[in-house]
């Protein structure tokens, strides 16, 4: 197959524009995404449906929507609760995989006003 501007690269791989919008082919090839943990859990690419859309960085998403599908709703405030008062949160485990939404420190009610802020929104 040729690789950009006609050369044979190994490195190159083309694809379709049907497997370019299913998730599996960025995770199986190391892509972290949401909801999935093999490659990583600081969540850095978020695709909610296969064949809709590309892979966009979750961080372009509405702050606290933290889940799929798109938008603020009852699964985000869940998946927020379960890091409550976490007081670990940095850059290293992305802030409480997301749920820090104001990049403190810590999950609390500050993030929870954010949270709500977008509750029922959809990006």
């Amino acid at each position: 197959m040729d690789g950009i501007y006609g050369s044979s690269d190994p490195e190159v791989i083309g694809e379709s524009t049907e497997n370019l919008q299913k998730s599996a082919t960025f995770i199986n090839v190391g892509w972290d995404f949401v909801g999935e943990s093999a490659n990583g859990d600081l969540d850095y690419w978020r695709m909610c449906v296969d064949g809709v859309d590309y892979p966009k960085l979750s961080w372009q998403f509405l702050k606290g929507d933290l889940v799929c599908p798109d938008g603020v709703d009852i699964l985000d405030l869940a998946y927020w609760a379960a890091y409550w008062l976490d007081g670990n949160c940095d850059a290293s485990n992305n802030y409480c995989r997301r749920t820090d939404l104001n990049y403190d420190g810590r999950t609390d009610l500050f993030d929870y006003a954010l949270l709500s802020a977008h509750y029922l929104k959809i990006n």
